[in-house]
């Protein structure tokens, strides 16, 4: 299989990657908005480094190119980056992408973002457009080398035969993929799971320690309430996710059985979410985007959105002086 990747997103590197570690040809733009300075670290390094949930994964089996035009036989997949990041906004959107009766996946792309729409205003006309997400929860710490924490990592995507060789060729490197004919359910999932990634970020925890703490138990509870009554009002449907669907993360939270979680407290993982990079980073309207989300539609609904507006305010703390201590002293500050 021929496939042109197109993306600075951790998730463009997974799928260059584990496609080229099964002798896929494999081709990798990783500066799509024209800053060429990831194509030039990645072209010093010469490998892609990935550290997988069943271990690492080193590949130099993948070409590099500055290109966005798909040619003859290869299949494109543009991997956005998260809405409200500077890189986001502009990737892809300012270059033509894709090729005349080409077949082209565009992964996690909001369709109200500014970011996604200017995605798609750039495709080609006559390409075949698909759309899809990606939950692998991936952190990149350098270029081309990424840490990928879900125990299955899962794309899902709109339900086409043109990627069939894809599904088959993921499949084989450990990564599902799921087709659907209806791709909203499932990003309204996750817009409502997103709700837990600041909380967790403030602490600079991960979610299963903060989960340990009843007090994180208790933010995480409002939170997804909140997010879950909204979309209820506004008949938005909610698609079930493979891990950490929220509906039954919330279900397990108010069941009263504390010990499933406290077990987390004493084992660290290495889970840390894109929230927490974002935070890092100095992108605060990223790390507050899906709460901003919730708060905006909240105002359209007549819902108050509480505790969802309340963590946004807790950012600058966490920014001017420091992280908070753990979710104890978070959920002080929230009161």
């Amino acid at each position: 299989m021929k496939v042109r990747i197109i993306g600075d997103a951790p998730a463009a590197a997974v799928l260059a990657g584990v496609l080229a570690a099964e002798r896929q040809e494999v081709i990798w733009n990783p500066d799509a908005e024209g800053d060429d300075s990831r194509l030039k670290a990645l072209k010093r390094r010469r490998e892609i480094r990935l550290n997988l949930p069943w271990g690492w994964l080193r590949t130099e089996g993948f070409q590099l190119s500055s290109s966005t035009l798909l040619k003859a036989g290869e299949l494109g997949v543009v991997v956005c980056h998260t809405p409200g990041t500077a890189r986001g906004k502009s990737a892809v959107s300012q270059r033509a992408v894709g090729g005349q009766n080409k077949t082209l996946l565009i992964l996690d792309c909001e369709p109200q973002a500014k970011g996604g729409q200017g995605a798609e205003r750039s495709v080609i006309p006559g390409t075949r457009l698909l759309r899809g997400l990606s939950l692998l929860e991936a952190l990149e710490w350098d270029p081309g080398v990424v840490e990928v924490s879900s125990p299955q990592p899962l794309l899902i995507v709109e339900s086409c035969t043109e990627l069939g060789e894809l599904q088959r060729c993921l499949k084989a490197g450990r990564i599902a993929v799921h087709q659907t004919d209806d791709l909203s359910p499932y990003r309204n999932a996750l817009h409502i799971r997103d709700l837990l990634a600041l909380p967790v970020a403030l602490c600079h925890s991960t979610l299963g320690n903060f989960l340990s703490y009843p007090e994180g138990r208790e933010i995480a509870v409002s939170l997804l309430e909140e997010g879950l009554e909204l979309y209820s009002l506004r008949g938005l449907q909610l698609g079930k996710l493979p891990v950490l669907d929220p509906r039954d993360l919330l279900q397990r939270l108010k069941s009263r059985k504390p010990r499933e979680f406290d077990k987390a407290r004493y084992f660290p993982d290495r889970a840390y979410g894109g929230a927490l990079r974002h935070l890092l980073d100095g992108e605060a309207k990223a790390a507050r985007e899906p709460h901003d989300r919730i708060v905006r539609m909240s105002s359209q609904s007549g819902l108050d959105p509480r505790w969802n507006w309340a963590i946004t305010q807790k950012m600058n703390r966490a920014i001017r002086v420091g992280f908070f201590r753990d979710p104890v002293e978070l959920y002080d500050a929230l009161r």
